[in-house]
């Protein structure tokens, strides 16, 4: 603590040398007060008169004084002054309360000097403000900008004063751990920038220009702006921070870097008045009136003296304006301003004003006129839009009091209780100042946490109406919402649009491609993959079973193709199946007509019955295969194609295994006569047990492996399948079938050569074997897995077909002499182990089992048996 006040101390007594220093170099007609006595004193800094110049070796002289800014701000508190101590309804006790009005000249060094005037500290008789006024600092309201503010409040803050600011807008003043003692009637500059920012989205400006004052307004606010452009999309082009007293060559250069791009056309200025005005008159020489509009902040606020003489480059731009309403009552009471003059009204400044303003005199000396009270005309008068800050500011000084006396001094009777305002400025900051509530017109004035006023705006829009250039109010902003008048809106040369972006937005099925991640909105347009949908900004992949809208806007739903017949390889693969069913049905009626005849016999005529079901079936699988899967066909396609060549490759066995028997035992020394299991009903019954095992296997391998449909997405479509199936395991037995049938083919390759079947059944078997093999090899590599198991199924069919039953069909049909008994028989012998058969015997008992079965008599045996013996003799 004591390390602290040394500090304080240090600090105060660098501060009262630096004051000593200024008070030499201030021209002493610059350095006039007004005020109004009272028991409570508040200080005000008003910038009434221009900047001031500084001339090395002279004495530093404000500049001419302003009307707006100057002589409304301080005619505004003397007569809120007056006001609030006439009407004796706040102050207790009938208290009063004075003001201490001093000039900064826009200067935050001319500032710090007049500050400290107010405390009653340093060693001088001139700094003791109740030398004139009477009463104890309570607290300061002022100065204007915020550069000045940040300034005065260093050195308040040391002395424990309370500062309400009427018009510093900085956002840093919000950071109440660094600036304790200070509160404010205007919002903070982060609501100005977020405004601003929902004004450009509004057009659709996304690249703009930034300028700022070189202060602490416009660096702050510049600061503002730029995290809130991160966040909504809007990049900056070029940024420049500009003094306020710059050259015209300065601003000039400005505007040629701007010029490097045409794609920003939008100007953000959080800049002071001036500032906009040197801006303007840069574009007036640069013939560049209406090639950019101008967003302007508070600092611009509506004033005329600004845009006077440059009406034309200020046409059609925008600004943002703390709402405010006007000072009901107070236009006729400035007027009047003259009345006042030589009396004791507390504005020192009344006289240089009419003489700068009006060029008169009250006292009418030598060379000058005397000014007569009718030199204002009422058109002339345009109130400062923050007037009634000062008017607020000062209110919360009166209430702030009215509520200490009424809580503390109720039950502290001394008469010193009221000091305690002054003694404590930290108690009367934090418990009264910023916790005050009054109403004023139709709101309510009162701060939030970080002392600042709630947030609401006008825009207000240059324009030339009704025969004359003024500002008009074309929306407001409240509540983190912008209401924007678009139809009245006039931008500059009076134009219906005006683009300000980097880069044109992509084209639907195209994406944002950012060469520099620090603009973020100039990017190149890129084109989406063909699966791809985009919204100008990101590709993005359909989900599965959609493909993109032809503008590429969206997914749709693919379109789910049921199977067209038409196409070439399902064509192919009906007209197959077709062929086959009308060949195998004409081929079966004429087997049935010619039932009786020995080579229908000699074939085994039910088993070619068998095999030409299962020929059919096989062909007819081909429609369910290739059919709109459904689970009705998915569940019949694991049963039917198995099923068909089970019903082919059964009956082949048996046929295969029946005709290899009968020749094997023919080779015997002792042939037995009436082998087993070669009759008709055995053989039928053989393949009936094939068929059941292979339905039986169909069943296992249906419950472990459920049939269902399964969508196939393509690029532009969804085709339903059958899910695939294990077709090795569910073909198991077929594929046992075939290869003892390609077996017994290979064991009765030599038969008798009018037994000349054999050969057509193992070039069969041999053909399927090859078939089957490649088809395995591929199907589960293969696209068209159902084409691949139709065409397998019809070509198994076919091979059957051709080696087995159309040379029959020939004999019947075209060769009828050879369909004779006699041409199934042979004279060529065969070797045995003893002595040779006649193949004739062979031959016959061939026969006659296959038209008789085992039921041959005895004395058919007899016949073989002297057959037999004639032969051996005669060998």
């Amino acid at each position: 603590m004591r390390n602290e006040i040394l500090a304080a101390l240090l600090m105060v007594n660098t501060l009262c040398t630096s004051y000593a220093g200024l008070e030499l170099n201030i021209d002493e007609s610059q350095n006039k007060v007004g005020f109004v006595t009272g028991d409570f004193i508040i200080g005000a800094l008003f910038s009434i008169r221009h900047n001031a110049e500084f001339s090395f070796g002279q004495p530093m002289r404000c500049g001419k004084i302003r009307d707006q800014y100057g002589m409304q701000r301080v005619e505004a508190a003397l007569w809120t002054i007056n006001n609030i101590n006439s009407e004796k309804k706040i102050l207790p006790n009938n208290y009063t309360l004075g003001i201490h009005i001093r000039d900064t000249c826009w200067n935050s060094r001319f500032a710090l000097r007049q500050s400290l005037q107010f405390i009653d500290f340093c060693p001088s008789k001139s700094n003791k403000i109740d030398a004139t006024s009477g009463g104890s600092l309570i607290g300061v309201i002022g100065p204007p900008s915020s550069e000045e503010t940040s300034s005065v409040q260093h050195l308040l803050q040391i002395f424990g004063k309370p500062q309400v600011g009427f018009s510093a807008t900085s956002e840093r003043f919000s950071k109440k751990e660094n600036f304790e003692f200070f509160a404010r009637v205007v919002p903070s500059d982060k609501y100005q920038a977020l405004a601003m920012i929902q004004i450009l989205q509004k057009f659709n400006w996304t690249y703009v220009n930034v300028v700022a004052s070189k202060d602490l307004y416009g660096h702050s606010g510049r600061i503002s702006f730029r995290d809130h452009a991160k966040l909504y999309g809007i990049c900056i082009h070029m940024k420049e921070e500009v003094q306020i007293d710059a050259t015209d060559s300065e601003f000039d250069k400005i505007l040629s870097t701007f010029r490097k791009s045409n794609a920003s056309k939008v100007i953000i200025c959080f800049c002071q008045g001036e500032t906009v005005r040197d801006l303007l008159r840069a574009a007036q020489r640069a013939n560049e009136s209406h090639k950019y509009i101008l967003i302007g902040s508070d600092g611009w606020a509506g004033r005329d003296d600004i845009v006077k003489g440059i009406e034309v480059e200020a046409e059609g731009n925008l600004m943002i304006r703390i709402n405010s309403s006007s000072v009901p009552n107070f236009k006729d009471y400035y007027l009047n301003m003259s009345q006042r003059a030589n009396k004791d009204s507390g504005n020192p400044w009344i006289e240089d004003f009419y003489k700068e303003k009006f060029n008169c005199s009250f006292t009418g000396s030598e060379g000058e006129n005397l000014c007569t009270g009718n030199e204002w005309n009422h058109s002339d008068y345009t109130e400062d839009p923050k007037l009634s800050f000062i008017v607020k500011s000062i209110y919360v000084f009166a209430y702030a009091l009215s509520n200490f006396s009424r809580e503390v001094c109720v039950k502290n009777k001394s008469a010193s209780c009221m000091d305690l305002v002054s003694e404590d400025g930290k108690l009367f900051m934090d418990h009264y100042v910023r916790k005050v509530e009054f109403p004023y017109e139709d709101e309510i004035v009162r701060f939030n946490e970080d002392g600042d006023q709630v947030a609401r705006y006008d825009i207000i829009n240059y324009q030339y109406f009704n025969g004359s250039y003024q500002y008009r109010k074309v929306g407001y902003w409240f509540n983190d919402t912008l209401n924007l008048e678009v139809e009245n809106i006039r931008l500059p040369g009076n134009v219906s649009l005006i683009r300000s972006v980097c880069s044109d937005p992509c084209r639907p099925g195209q994406r944002k491609e950012i060469p520099n991640t620090s603009q973020q909105c100039c990017w190149n347009c890129t084109d989406c993959q063909r699966t791809e949908y985009s919204d100008g900004v990101i590709c993005s992949q359909c989900e599965n079973g959609y493909m993109p809208f032809e503008n590429k806007t969206g997914c749709v739903r693919k379109v789910t193709e049921p199977t067209l017949w038409w196409k070439t390889e399902i064509l192919i693969c009906v007209s197959i199946s077709t062929t086959g069913i009308s060949i195998s049905l004409s081929s079966a009626a004429v087997f049935y007509k010619f039932r009786k005849t020995p080579v229908v016999k000699f074939s085994f005529k039910e088993l070619s019955y068998i095999m030409y079901s299962g020929m059919i079936l096989a062909y007819c699988s081909t429609y369910l295969i290739l059919a709109t899967a459904t689970e009705l066909t998915c569940t019949l396609v694991r049963f039917i194609p198995g099923l068909s060549l089970t019903m082919i490759y059964g009956p082949l066995l048996v046929k295969t295994n029946r005709v290899s028997r009968i020749f094997s035992m023919s080779k015997k020394r002792f042939p037995k006569l009436r082998p087993k299991y070669l009759s008709t009903k055995f053989q039928i019954m053989a393949c009936i047990a094939f068929i059941c095992m292979e339905l039986a296997i169909c069943a296992i391998h249906l419950k472990y492996h459920e049939p269902c449909v399964k969508e196939v997405v393509h690029e532009t479509k969804i085709t339903l399948q059958c899910d695939p199936y294990e077709v090795t395991s569910a073909h198991l037995l077929n594929i046992i079938l075939l290869a003892f049938c390609t077996l017994y083919a290979f064991k009765i390759r030599h038969l008798p050569d009018n037994f000349n079947e054999a050969k057509f059944i193992a070039f069969s078997c041999y053909a399927t074997v090859i078939t089957w093999s490649a088809f395995l090899l591929i199907y589960h590599e293969s696209s068209v897995k159902e084409v691949s198991l139709s065409l397998v199924l019809t070509t198994s069919s076919l091979i059957i077909q051709m080696c087995l039953f159309v040379p029959k069909l020939y004999i019947i049909l075209l060769r009828p002499e050879k369909n004779q008994r006699a041409n199934f028989v042979t004279a060529r012998g065969m070797r045995v182990h003893v002595g040779s058969i006649d193949s004739t015997l062979a031959s016959e008992h061939f026969i006659r089992h296959k038209n008789n079965g085992a039921d041959s008599n005895a004395s058919t045996e007899a016949k073989n048996s002297n057959k037999i013996s004639r032969t051996s003799s005669s060998k």
